[in-house]
């Protein structure tokens, strides 16, 4: 553990450095421009490494899922996939060649699809290829490869069509705003209260109001902005040249709890999560599983671990007995899941009932992300342009005190 966290923490320092010098280098590109200058430098530097980290993060979910494809249409064909992955290698070049041939190659050797996957397409999100491993076990990779093949496309396209800049001017924006508000405190607050007291003149209560908070923070915030720039800059650069996407997750039982205690991204965790559960125990259904089997083979999808293991109390709850509404009330799934799993077409026939919640909870997650995300742009631009507004009048007013005192004590003489 001691071993594995020293990995880390070194991983850590070496990409803040390498993506300290990237930035340095970008910015030094971008200050010899006749255009920008020099003042543009460092802010559209972080911003470039962004839009690379961005395009290349695209790039690589398009392969992934054209993997996914060419796996989809060998199942749906009743075809072999190794010999389907042969003849699609032969038509595709580059690097979506090469993961085609491992892929190949690992599936001639008997791996299992969703382990050959994980091991050769390190584009595919963990999600998806637990997922198809899912699919595959239980008996309906075809109809699973069908779901997460149209998911990733649908993705993909997205992606393409989307917006370059996306969050990532907002992150900019803001990380930019906190080293502004840390030069503040640091250079100018010092001479305005300065040229206050030679005048022998009161401030105006809004000036000491952002005096006192700024300065409180101004020793943390100067350090902690250079960190935050420095910590986007190496995430960038290592997004950049990795294709490794959520499969390494240290961290996992502590901000998976913070996740799950966050208003909304604690709610798409638990819907994203849901839907995905529903789904497999549906398929698992219909391939003749029994539900407690089916289960347990949701709980082993890597999800939130608060959701985890409340899945896993679910299928415990179900193989001592326990009815399905009474299952669910004790793993503290949503009520609406409980209530559902009481009717009688759930007792019946439950396929009919799970395909419902997998599609309501992805139906929720879709509609939660899209909201978000047409929310975050326009929540950062009204954020900054509050204390940037207010930061304006707590600089002018002190003139327009300065220059009324001045006007008081020549008409004085």
């Amino acid at each position: 553990m001691l071993a594995r966290t020293l990995m880390i923490a070194a991983s850590g320092v070496f990409w803040l450095v390498a993506g300290a010098l990237a930035l340095f280098f970008v910015t030094v590109i971008l200050g010899l421009l006749p255009p920008a200058g020099p003042l543009i430098g460092p802010f559209g530097g972080l911003l470039l490494l962004l839009i690379i980290a961005r395009s290349a993060r695209r790039f690589r979910r398009h392969r992934g899922a054209m993997v996914l494809f060419y796996l989809k249409q060998a199942v749906s064909l009743n075809l072999p996939i190794p010999v389907m992955l042969a003849a699609a290698q032969d038509s595709e070049t580059g690097t979506l060649n090469q993961r085609l041939h491992d892929v190949r190659l690992a599936l001639e050797e008997g791996q299992p699809v969703g382990e050959a996957l994980q091991a050769h397409v390190p584009e595919l999100p963990a999600r998806t290829v637990d997922l198809v491993s899912a699919g595959e076990r239980i008996g309906r990779l075809t109809s699973v490869l069908e779901s997460v093949t149209n998911e990733e496309r649908t993705i993909a396209r997205s992606h393409t069509y989307g917006p370059m800049l996306g969050w990532n001017y907002g992150i900019v924006l803001v990380l930019f705003l906190a080293l502004m508000l840390a030069g503040i405190a640091t250079f100018i607050m010092p001479k305005f209260e300065s040229i206050f007291d030679d005048f022998d003149v009161a401030m105006p209560w809004q000036t000491v109001v952002t005096f006192e908070i700024v300065q409180s923070l101004g020793m943390f915030m100067l350090p902690l902005s250079v960190l935050a720039i420095l910590s986007v800059a190496g995430w960038s650069l290592y997004q950049s040249l990795h294709g490794i996407e959520g499969k390494r997750r240290p961290f996992a039982s502590l901000t998976d709890r913070v996740v799950w205690m966050t208003p909304v991204a604690g709610v798409a965790a638990r819907d994203r999560g849901l839907a995905d559960a529903c789904r497999i125990i549906a398929e698992a259904l219909k391939a003749g599983d029994t539900l407690e089997s089916a289960a347990y083979e949701a709980g082993e999808l890597r999800t939130n671990l608060v959701l985890k293991r409340r899945l896993q109390r679910f299928a415990d709850a179900l193989s001592m007995g326990r009815p399905m509404r009474d299952a669910a009330e004790d793993a503290h799934l949503p009520r609406l899941m409980a209530g559902m799993l009481a009717t009688g077409q759930a007792v019946s026939n439950p396929v009919h009932v799970f395909d419902f919640l997998a599609r309501y909870y992805a139906t929720r997650f879709s509609r939660t992300a899209t909201l978000a995300q047409a929310s975050v742009m326009p929540g950062v631009v009204l954020f900054i342009s509050v204390i940037v507004g207010w930061i304006v009048v707590s600089m002018m007013l002190p003139l327009v005190v300065l220059i009324e005192d001045a006007i008081v004590q020549v008409g004085a003489f």
